[in-house]
């Protein structure tokens, strides 16, 4: 089996630990207030109060209302005890308190006081729509005032991009501020909110795949520069007025979108950010979810979701808030925490799920350049986990790269299945190199064939999609790079050869296609992409409208290609073992794999680098 470089769903499990507080029989706490105590690890939940049914705004986003689980979560004996007992943070969109949707707000303030549950707010304390920090103040406490007036305390307000929204890298605003401009009107903000609320810890989270993080470049789309120079200009000039952030939450740092920023890079741009932020006195926390798996179901938001906290405790430990946190339409069912999928389902598994540690040891080549793998799989106290399912990957990191299916489930923020948008008449698929893309690198892959189907069709609607006709209908003559039609060498046909440097590029178009909107769909492209050409464009679907206009773009990043080469069971010591054969020629990563289970674990992984002489 071939995969593309984005590790599979898996199917997680957790273990149910000892909870202090049981539906109706829960320990009151009275009427003190949470500590603000800024020190150990904190769980924040911040479940979709706003986020509901959709309807669309003219814009093509989706608008919601709450489910209706959002207005029993407060109710007395809420069937989620072991999540409620678990957290110390609870979030509320700053709309919900301002009295959108008509929510029993006064009845969760009060509920969260008697649990001793410290209060967050999410606010914007500036927005495009108005840049001046003083009237945003003003706008924004008036929302809070539900907190006041029920006697509570606000722990925690949490600045959703005040800077993405008003730095002049967005034409689309109308504030165009420096970062500088920008951080001056969040001073004055704070200092307003602070005279309400002087105990009020204050953060801000910005998208992070908009952003540079050191060498860590960005996922397209806008670009906002480089976040590190953000944070310490943004500190330096609060600093001046006597202010200061106390956190930093990433925002954009969804399960798929990490895993999208190709080569690994997301997780390592994501460690590189907590190193950074806690160098500079501030906690570092991870809106914990999945962009793609919110519009797609409940149960693959579970999976993703906890695949996150997985992947990146394994690489660079919990952070300091952990924030579980939802603003799309899945999940859609809240309770109770015992039903499989649900989100305090989600949440249960979240506090108590243990991340087991998967050792991995590769032997020197034998006969035939074979090896012989070694491992282990045991929980964190020591013990091994038995009859365990274990399974390899093999990843070219040098040559031509491996064949792969490059399909619209790998591109960030996608929908499974995919559905073609409302509006849209026809379709054309494309490929970019070092154009219309933040990126800028070396290229060097081949394209065998572009298919697009909807619903159960096997015929492709893409026009001469495997070459069979050469170039006819493939516009490329604007590329400044290499674009050769050579023979195929899978087989009979012919394939497409693209080389470019990283100042050349390379524009390849397609002849729009009719799609049907709302139709469910694949689209595929079936390449060779060499490891050289990683952060250097990518293959896309473009939707458009009856008069030719973009609707939407969905791009699928150039990314290496995994080879899955067998697997095996652990043994009653937690110890495996499995011989490499027929390895590809060059420097190779070899993967092991743990999937998790349904009980106590979430998945694991391993991996090495190694050298293959045929």
């Amino acid at each position: 089996m071939v995969r593309a470089y984005i590790f599979k769903l898996l199917v997680l499990g957790a273990v149910l630990l000892p909870w202090a507080l049981v539906a109706g029989n829960s320990e009151q706490i009275g009427s003190a207030q949470p500590s603000t105590e800024t020190s150990g690890r904190l769980v924040w939940f911040a479940p979709n109060m706003d986020a509901g049914g959709p309807d669309t705004w003219p814009s093509g986003v989706l608008r919601f209302s709450p489910p209706e689980d959002a207005r029993k979560l407060f109710e007395p004996g809420a069937p989620w005890p072991s999540g409620r007992a678990g957290i110390q943070v609870f979030k509320f969109y700053i709309d919900v308190l301002g009295g959108l949707y008509n929510l029993p707000v006064s009845q969760a303030i009060q509920a969260l006081k008697d649990a001793n549950i410290a209060i967050a707010v999410e606010a914007g304390g500036l927005r495009d729509w108005e840049c001046s920090g003083a009237r945003m103040a003003q706008i924004e406490l008036a929302k809070m005032a539900p907190i006041t007036r029920a006697g509570a305390q606000l722990s925690y307000l949490h600045l959703d991009s005040p800077f993405a929204h008003t730095l002049a890298s967005d034409s689309s605003n109308p504030c165009q501020y420096t970062i500088e401009q920008a951080a001056s009107q969040l001073l004055v903000y704070i200092k307003a909110v602070k005279q309400q609320y002087p105990n009020v810890k204050i953060g801000l989270s910005e998208p992070v795949p908009h952003y540079t993080v050191g060498e860590f470049r960005t996922q397209g789309g806008l670009v906002y520069g480089d976040l590190l120079q953000l944070l310490d200009t943004v500190q330096a000039i609060l600093k001046q007025g006597g202010e200061a952030l106390d956190f930093f939450h990433a925002d954009g740092a969804a399960y798929d979108w990490v895993e999208a920023l190709p080569g690994r890079q997301g997780w390592a741009k994501l460690k590189a950010l907590q190193d950074f932020v806690r160098s500079r006195g501030m906690r570092f926390g991870i809106l914990y979810n999945s962009a793609r798996a919110g519009r797609t179901s409940d149960e693959l938001f579970f999976h993703e979701t906890l695949a996150l906290k997985a992947k990146f405790a394994q690489i660079a430990g919990d952070p300091d808030d952990l924030v579980v946190q939802s603003w799309s339409w899945y999940p859609r069912q809240w309770l109770p925490e015992d039903q499989p999928y649900t989100y305090t389902y989600l949440l249960k598994k979240f506090l108590t799920a243990e991340v087991p540690e998967l050792s991995l040891t590769v032997g020197p080549p034998s006969v035939g350049d074979s090896r012989q793998i070694t491992g282990t799989l045991k929980d964190q106290t020591g013990h091994p986990i038995v009859n365990a399912p274990i399974e390899f990957f093999v990843t070219p990191l040098t040559g031509q790269g491996q064949f792969a299916e490059y399909t619209e489930a790998l591109a960030p923020g996608n929908t499974v299945p995919a559905t073609v948008p409302a509006g849209v008449a026809q379709a054309i698929v494309l490929v970019r190199v070092n154009r219309a893309c933040a990126c800028a690198g070396t290229s060097d892959f081949t394209l065998y064939e572009v298919r697009y189907t909807e619903g159960n069709e096997t015929t492709n609607r893409v026009p001469n999609g495997n070459f069979s006709q050469g170039l006819e209908g493939w516009g490329w003559r604007m590329s400044t790079g290499t674009v050769l039609l050579e023979p195929s060498d899978r087989g009979p046909g012919q394939m497409l050869h693209v080389m470019a440097t990283p100042t050349q590029t390379v524009i390849l178009n397609g002849t729009p296609f009719a799609v049907t909107a709302g139709a469910t769909y694949t689209t595929s492209f079936a390449a060779r992409v060499a490891p050289i050409s990683i952060g250097s464009g990518y293959f896309a679907v473009v939707f458009l409208d009856s008069s030719g206009n973009e609707v939407r773009r969905l791009s699928i990043p150039f990314d290496l290609a995994s080879i899955s080469i067998g697997q095996t069971i652990t043994d009653a010591n937690g110890a495996f073992q499995f011989t490499l054969r027929d390895l590809p020629e060059g420097q190779l990563l070899l993967e092991a794999s743990y999937p998790g289970d349904d009980e106590r674990y979430l998945p694991a992984w391993a991996s090495v680098t190694l050298e293959s002489r045929r």
